[in-house]
């Protein structure tokens, strides 16, 4: 059929970030913050354990006797000189043991306290899968929490590694050969068990501080790099936010930098409660018992007053260099192997695989010319036809042709061709009967479809990839070699009447028609996009060759394929199109002998509140009759007369009102509010697509339970709170030069009057502030991930994804490859904007195709029929809201 295919086609490249969208959402995985915190601890112990040696030693020199060590480089000697290299090692087991424990206990609890968080400051954010970062502060507490933690778990095993540092140079030398196990029924024996955490408030104090500060710091020169990537991209392309990054587009030598910033900073600020700490866990090794300087029993701040005497403040940071030059690389490293670990993760679940077939080439290259952004590739015929590609990979392939045609350039002589020419495909062409035709796609066993718009006459099929060859010869035969019969016109003629009666009784097709004639009249996107009913019989085979002759040329056709190899696609495009010739029109565009057999004459009653004439007689008449209506330059309303004039004639919006009062099927009054929107090139289509997603709507009986809108704001503000109300949804139609945006609605005939005060408050909230009832971060967030959701689901179907790429071809000349980061980047302030320039006039505009700027006339198109004697001034009201400009009101039938 061809119904209204008018839609926004803004699906791109769209594959954001697919570690983002599996492991950046809310939920995350327990057992993934384990695995890599334990992976990271490990390999982070084993290269700074030397290190770490080195300053335990250094710190736990006895406070009453001399320095046995001049400094690191001199510990370092003298450890290897008396015990070897493997001296640099004693104790390691332990820290192994304890990397593990400490890194899996600090990712662990820092998530999960990132969760609780999200859930008592920020309860919108946690139905969201990518949600935005946390503020410093609340990371810091979150991090906090994390240290604390492992410090808990980190105490008796420092505890024990200590005192097996300082084995070599104890004051009781038959402690030197004690093992982990040993060392632990030691500290049972003499302190139980709390005395395995000896040190505690040291360990707590340096990992709760440092933890915070070591998250935050990374955190913090992430987004500095972050930030400085974004601003190169924006300079290099030209376009603002092109590319939404994060911190996963970093690199992993920018990653090991903001890690080792970090760690020099965690362990420099805190490194005083190390000193304290690691001075009382060795103290009953290297003092002895016999003297009065054990700090053992001393508390934390008592040892550190002894330090601070007996060695100056420079005592608190023994060992701090060593410690930082370990610490910098040890950070780094960890949070370089979580990147590679979470890389490893997200490719294993994607088990994305690309095949590409490169079997067959064009015998001669030069003769095309070829434009090749990442996957999309455009080449064009040495005819003129365009041919683009992507090598999706996939069971079947797509493949469509694509005219620059549509109800849109219709001449009177031509009127209802667009629609009768959709209808005479996959008949007899020169090569094929229609039965042959019929067989031939059954034995293809894939999916033929043809269809027509406002600006648009399709071929499509899917099909299995070794069919390619014959989904062209099929497709081309259809679309440039036709032989029109008239038997098979007369059968196509009768099914086109039966339709356009069955439009008639359905005000959810009937309406959009009449609105687009309404906002748009006698002009472009307002003359029919169904064949008016006195014209139907009057479509001969000549007027359709006539119609083919000025559209159907190779410089208005493009040739799609999706799942193929390009070469090989572009070989068969020159077979089966190479050889398509342009035909000179020789037809009048405006035949003075096509004459109106209805025209509208004005109503004894009131024009806006009522009409003598039946519903059922007007409601026919919207689409029997042609009513005259001729393509006129509204400038100087003087028809179009030459080719050029009629394919490059722009929209000319007007808006205005029409009631067509009476009853009709289901006994319910609809009316639909719309205003001039962007078109497919204008900056603000994301912003207003987003939009239309929010205030969602539907019908007052969904089948099949919530998930399909429900809490949309159409939902919640009027479908929830008013049974009255059957239908309420939001719309937007989209063109290259063209929109247009609004809200439809149908009600109980007695609930009429309420519907301009309805309409009014939506329109005027979705541009309001948060506190005065407008837009939330919460449903922004939720609008984008079902604009992309919907995009990603619908380009499922190979006919959805080869029809996307074509007619983004057909009215771009390229595929747009930043759709999916411009809807990311969209805030409420781009809503803001875009929606008060086309409900609140006087706010400027620009378009990528029109380098001036340009105003939306913010005129109201209303339609209103059925049950509407109760229905009020809609323009007054709008009016009072501040919304659009006032039109003359005029009943149209």
């Amino acid at each position: 059929m061809c119904w209204e295919r008018a839609q926004v086609t803004i699906a791109g490249s769209m594959m954001a970030n697919p570690t983002e969208e599996l492991d950046g959402g809310f939920q995350r995985h327990p057992l993934k913050d384990i695995g890599y915190g334990s992976i990271a601890g490990i390999c982070s112990k084993l290269f700074e354990h030397p290190f770490d040696l080195v300053k335990v030693r250094l710190q736990s020199q006895p406070l009453h006797l001399p320095s046995r060590y001049n400094g690191p480089v001199d510990c370092f000697r003298q450890t290897v000189g008396h015990e070897g290299f493997r001296g640099l090692y004693r104790g390691v087991s332990m820290p192994v043991v304890g990397a593990m424990a400490e890194n899996a206990t600090l990712f662990l609890v820092y998530g999960q306290v990132q969760q609780l968080i999200r859930r008592l400051a920020f309860p919108d954010q946690v139905i969201e899968r990518r949600p935005p970062p946390l503020p410093l502060g609340y990371l810091s507490i979150a991090a906090a929490c994390g240290g604390a933690m492992a410090s808990l778990i980190l105490t008796p095993i420092e505890l024990v590694k200590c005192k097996m540092q300082v084995q070599q140079i104890a004051a009781d030398p038959t402690n030197n050969k004690v093992g982990p196990l040993g060392i632990v029924r030691s500290v049972l024996k003499r302190d139980g068990f709390a005395g395995l955490w000896l040190g505690q408030t040291g360990t707590l104090l340096r990992e709760t501080g440092g933890a915070a500060i070591w998250f935050c710091t990374f955190e913090s020169i992430v987004a500095l790099f972050v930030k400085r990537h974004q601003e190169q991209q924006q300079q290099s392309t030209g376009l603002p936010n092109n590319r939404v990054l994060s911190k996963d587009d970093l690199s992993s030598p920018e990653l090991m930098i903001s890690g080792g910033i970090a760690g020099i900073l965690y362990n420099l600020v805190f490194f005083p409660a190390d000193s304290i700490k690691s001075t009382i866990q060795t103290a009953s090794e290297l003092i002895p018992t016999s003297t009065s300087q054990t700090p053992t029993n001393n508390g934390f701040l008592n040892v550190g007053r002894q330090i601070v005497q007996n060695r100056g403040w420079k005592g608190l940071y023994a060992g701090c260099g060593i410690t930082c030059l370990r610490s910098a690389p040890s950070s780094a490293l960890i949070f370089w192997i979580t990147k590679m670990a979470t890389g490893r993760w997200t490719a294993r679940r994607l088990n994305l695989s690309i095949n590409r077939q490169h079997n067959l080439r064009p015998k001669n290259t030069a003769a095309y010319s070829t434009i090749k952004t990442e996957e999309t590739r455009i080449s064009r015929l040495p005819n003129g036809i365009r041919v683009t590609t992507e090598p999706t990979p996939g069971h079947f392939i797509g493949a469509g042709v694509y005219v620059d045609a549509g109800s849109r350039y219709e001449s009177d002589y031509l009127r209802g061709s667009t629609h009768l020419t959709d209808r005479m495909a996959f008949k007899s062409t020169q090569n094929r009967t229609t039965e042959q035709i019929s067989l031939e796609i059954e034995q293809l066993g894939g999916s033929f479809f043809a269809s027509s718009g406002r600006d648009t006459v399709l071929y499509q099929a899917t099909s299995y990839p070794d069919s390619l060859s014959s989904v062209l010869s099929v497709l081309s035969d259809t679309a440039l070699n036709p032989v029109l019969k008239e038997s098979e016109l007369l059968v196509e003629q009768q099914a086109a009447e039966w339709e356009v009666n069955e439009i008639n009784k359905k005000p959810e097709y009937m309406i959009p028609e009449i609105l687009h004639e309404t906002a748009f009249p006698k002009n472009t996107l307002g003359l029919p996009l169904i064949c008016p009913k006195d014209r139907i019989h009057s479509i001969t085979p000549e007027v359709l060759w006539s119609y083919r002759s000025l559209f159907f040329k190779p410089e208005r056709i493009v040739v799609a394929g999706v799942g193929v190899d390009h070469d090989t696609f572009l070989a068969h495009a020159e077979k089966y199109f190479g050889d398509f010739k342009s035909v000179t029109p020789t037809v009048p565009l405006n035949n003075n002998h096509i004459t109106a057999s209805f025209t509208p004459t004005a109503s004894s009653t009131n024009p806006i509140l009522g009409s003598t004439q039946s519903t059922k007689s007007m409601l026919s008449k919207a689409f029997a009759t042609t009513t005259n209506i001729s393509p006129l330059d509204l400038t100087t309303g003087a028809p179009l007369q030459s080719f050029e004039e009629l394919i490059n004639a722009k929209p000319i919006y007007k808006g205005g009102e029409v009631r067509i009062p009476g009853k009709m099927e289901g006994n319910l009054a609809h009316i639909y509010i719309g205003f001039e929107a962007p078109s497919v090139h204008d900056e603000d289509l994301y912003a207003i697509a987003c939009t239309h997603i929010m205030l969602g709507g539907g019908s007052s009986f969904s089948a099949g339970g919530p998930g399909k809108g429900m809490y949309s704001r159409l939902y919640t503000n009027v479908l929830n709170p008013h049974p009255e109300v059957d239908f309420c949804q939001a719309f937007h139609h989209t063109y290259s030069d063209a929109g247009l945006f609004g809200i439809a609605i149908a009600v109980q005939p007695e609930f009429a009057n309420q519907v301009p005060q309805i309409i009014a408050t939506q329109l005027d909230l979705i541009s309001r502030d948060q506190n005065r009832g407008g837009i939330t971060e919460a449903q922004l967030r939720r609008a984008k991930n079902q604009l992309r959701s919907t995009m990603m689901y619908g380009l499922e179907s190979r006919l959805l994804q080869v029809e996307d790429l074509g007619r983004q071809v057909q009215t771009a000349g390229r595929k747009k490859p930043w759709v999916w980061e411009r809807i990311e980047s969209l805030t409420i302030k781009d809503i803001h904007q875009a929606i008060s320039k086309i409900i609140r006039p006087g706010t400027k505009r620009s378009s990528s195709s029109t380098p001036n700027l340009k105003e939306f006339s913010g005129v109201p198109t209303i339609v209103a029929t059925g049950q509407i004697d109760r229905l009020g001034d809609i323009q007054d009201l709008l009016k009072r809201y501040g919304i659009g400009h006032s039109q003359p009101k005029s009943n149209r039938l």
